[in-house]
């Protein structure tokens, strides 16, 4: 049986271990390793495992999550003397939670990959719900079912086992039924069961297929009624069309079993062509047709003050996607030049990637929270 290692068992790792080996009791163990033998301790006693060294932790372990202090302490514990790089097998996943600089990011991503073994770099942002989604096409069961194309739901699994608020992966815009199946075994406990291009009846149907296709009850489905206009992977000017019919959501969402009913009432996906305009009479007419929880796609580049008041309508999720890769290109098109001059230095571009990445976060947390809106 493989096992999940926490290395560093500080005032971050103490608790995603503990989390761990409760979530995981039964299923795989859960072992750490904290140079402090105090830490140590506290871990053995909340029944986690602990060892003298990196490596005797990691030893058998698919998932290791590395939550030390600095950027000497990361190098010592993947490449010491006493390291784990070596002992990992190819297919094992690491996973960064600590805050050290971009350079000793890229570095140890280099010296895994000699080893064939990725490396997730977490990004945090305060407290509160995270939603970690995974994206699919409809074309991905073959990737997907590969040992590489696997890495990153399973990453992403380990994380969110591991963190101090509810996480939840969700395979995103899944039509195909065999990749629902390999996501949802990889890692994902949520999937977008995508048949809007489909017709009334074959979307409820595709909806109920996926659901005997996952087999587990606890993994919640999304379905899209209505045909939001753009493209999820590129973001061209659209205008709304194809627009939710509030006379089919009850009917649809009884029959197809949808835990989260994602709506077109004037969104889209990509950029809007103009100021977007949120239809709030089909929203709120949709809203008191169903229980569940409504879902909003196209959320980027709607203003903060609609965004922070969706929650009256019972929308309990947005998307956004646009606005993020727009503020990446964006700044690498304007700093790629001075970095090219800078004897080629991509070390400090993706440092300036990371930056802006992280920078969309926090202003997604403000917005959602309400708060941008009443700056």
């Amino acid at each position: 049986m493989s096992t999940v290692a926490v290395l560093g068992l500080g005032a971050m790792g103490l608790p995603m271990a503990v989390r761990l080996a409760g979530r995981l009791a039964g299923q795989r163990p859960v072992r750490g390793f904290d140079i402090n033998e105090s830490r140590r301790k506290l871990a053995n006693d909340a029944g986690v495992d602990s060892f003298d060294s990196a490596r005797e932790a990691a030893a058998g372990a698919s998932v290791v999550l590395v939550a030390v202090r600095n950027d000497d302490q990361l190098t010592k514990v993947l490449f010491g003397p006493k390291g784990v790089a070596e002992i990992l097998t190819p297919d094992s996943v690491v996973i960064l939670t600590s805050t050290v600089g971009s350079d000793s990011v890229l570095t140890a991503v280099d010296g895994l990959a000699k080893y064939g073994i990725a490396l997730v770099d977490a990004l945090r942002a305060g407290a509160g719900d995270l939603l970690i989604v995974v994206g699919a096409e409809p074309t991905a069961p073959k990737a997907a079912a590969s040992t590489s194309g696997l890495r990153l739901p399973q990453a992403l699994r380990g994380l969110a086992d591991s963190a101090a608020v509810p996480v939840c992966a969700q395979l995103d815009h899944a039509s195909n039924l065999e990749t629902i199946r390999t996501g949802v075994a990889a890692g994902a406990d949520a999937v977008l069961v995508d048949g809007s291009a489909m017709d009334y009846e074959a979307n409820i149907q595709l909806v109920r297929s996926a659901r005997d296709a996952i087999g587990d009850p606890s993994i919640v489905l999304e379905a899209e009624l209505g045909g939001l206009a753009g493209d999820e992977d590129r973001a061209f000017a659209m205008k709304a069309a194809g627009l939710t019919d509030p006379g089919q959501v009850a009917d649809f969402v009884t029959r197809s079993g949808a835990q989260l009913l994602a709506v077109a009432v004037g969104n889209v996906h990509g950029k809007y062509a103009g100021a977007p305009k949120l239809r709030w009479d089909l929203l709120q007419n949709v809203a008191i047709r169903t229980n569940v929880p409504l879902v909003l796609h196209g959320a980027s580049g709607l203003p903060a003050e609609d965004l922070a008041a969706t929650p009256k309508m019972r929308v309990g999720k947005v998307n956004f996607n646009t606005e993020l890769r727009t503020g990446v290109l964006s700044v690498l098109e304007r700093k790629i030049s001075s970095h090219r001059s800078d004897g080629e230095n991509l070390l400090g571009l993706l440092g300036v990637w990371q930056a802006t990445v992280r920078g969309f976060t926090e202003a997604s947390r403000d917005t959602l929270s309400g708060h941008a809106a009443i700056r």
